[in-house]
C-alpha cells in the first residue's frame, strides 16, 4: 500500500491512462511515472506486472506436449517440466513455465534478500526471472533445487481446478498454484500472499503458530537441529519467512525490520520478533501447511 503523497487519489485514478488488449492492460497513473500491468483472470482484473508492463506477451519456448490432454494432465505435465528444469538448473527453461505474476513475486522475493546482504543490489534493468532463481539458489546453497518433486509424487498429487486457477497438493510439500495463461497452464502465484496490506501483529501470528502445531523457539538450543544443515527452500510471505531444510524441518520467523537471514536467527532467535519450528515437517505436513497460512 502506498502512503503519504505517494498515494493515488480517486481523481488520479480517473485521469489515468489505460490501454487494453486481449485480456491485458497497462495502467499509467503512478505519481512516480511508473506503469502497472494488469491481466484479466476469471473475469477480474488483477495486478500482474510492475517490472516491465506491456501489452505484448513475451515469447515462451514451450513443449507442445504440455498442452495435450485434459486440464489435469496438462497441469501435471507442466509441474513435471518445472521440476526437471529446476533439478537440471536450466533456469531459462524454468522461467518459460512461470506465469507473469509468479515471475514478479519471485523477482521481488529475490531482490528482498539484498536487504540483509552487503553486496550491491542489481540495477532494475538486470532483474529477471532467471536472475531471481540464481539468486535464490545462492542464498539457499548449492543443491537447493535438487529435491524438487519427482514425477511419481506429481502423479500422486491432488489437483483442484477453479476456472483459470488450480492447486497442486503433494503430501509433505508446499501447495503449488497454477494459472491458465494464454492457453497454457503455467506456475502461478499464491493470491493470498499479495492481498495483505499491513502485517499481522507478531503476537497474533505466534498464537496461530502454536495452534497449528509448531513450537515457539526461546533460545538458540531450540534451533540447534538446523545449524550447518542445507536449506531446500525459502518463502518470503507478507508476515514471516518460511525456511525448509534438507531433513524436512521447517523454521518460521518474523524479522524485526530487514530480514537478517536464517543463520543469525539460529544463533540468536531474540533478534526476530518471533520464531517457530516444526522439526519433522515430512511427518507433520498439516502442521507445516497451517503454520505457513498464519498471518495470510
Amino acid at each position: 500500500m502506498e502512503s503519504g503523497d505517494e498515494r493515488l487519489s480517486p481523481r488520479d485514478v480517473t485521469r489515468a491512462g489505460i490501454t487494453v488488449r486481449s485480456g491485458r492492460a497497462v495502467f499509467r497513473g503512478r505519481k512516480d511515472g511508473q506503469s502497472v500491468g494488469l491481466r484479466e483472470v476469471d473475469g477480474d482484473w488483477r495486478i500482474d506486472n510492475v517490472l516491465d508492463p506491456s501489452l505484448d506477451e513475451r515469447p515462451r519456448q514451450l513443449d507442445p506436449r504440455l498442452s495435450a490432454g485434459s486440464d489435469e494432465q496438462q497441469i501435471r505435465a507442466t509441474a513435471k517440466a518445472v521440476s526437471h528444469a529446476l533439478i537440471g538448473r536450466n533456469f531459462d527453461q524454468s522461467c518459460d513455465l512461470y506465469g507473469d505474476g509468479a515471475e514478479m513475486v519471485l523477482v521481488f522475493g529475490a531482490a528482498f534478500t539484498y536487504l540483509a546482504d552487503e553486496a550491491e543490489p542489481p540495477a532494475p534493468t538486470e532483474l529477471s526471472c532467471a536472475w531471481a532463481l540464481r539468486r535464490v539458489e545462492k542464498v539457499g546453497g548449492e543443491g537447493l533445487f535438487a529435491d524438487a518433486p519427482s514425477d511419481a509424487k506429481i502423479d500422486a498429487a491432488r489437483i483442484v481446478i477453479h476456472g483459470d486457477r488450480a492447486t497442486v497438493s503433494i503430501p509433505g510439500e508446499d501447495v503449488e498454484h497454477m494459472i491458465r495463461q494464454d492457453g497454457h497452464w503455467l506456475v502461478g502465484y499464491n493470491p493470498k500472499g499479495l492481498v495483505a496490506e499491513a502485517a499481522t501483529p507478531a503476537r497474533e501470528v505466534e498464537r496461530c503458530w502454536r495452534r497449528a502445531g509448531a513450537v515457539i523457539a526461546t533460545d538458540a538450543s531450540d534451533l540447534r537441529f538446523a545449524v550447518r544443515r542445507k536449506i531446500r527452500a525459502i518463502h518470503i510471505n507478507p508476515n514471516h519467512v518460511s525456511v525448509k531444510g534438507d531433513a524436512g524441518w521447517r523454521i518460521f520467523y518474523i524479522p524485526d525490520g530487514a530480514d537478517p537471514g536464517l543463520s543469525p536467527v539460529l544463533a540468536d532467535p531474540s533478534i526476530a520478533r518471533s520464531v517457530a519450528y516444526v522439526r519433522d515437517g515430512a511427518a507433520h505436513p498439516r502442521f507445516v501447511a497451517r503454520a505457513r497460512e498464519c498471518g495470510s
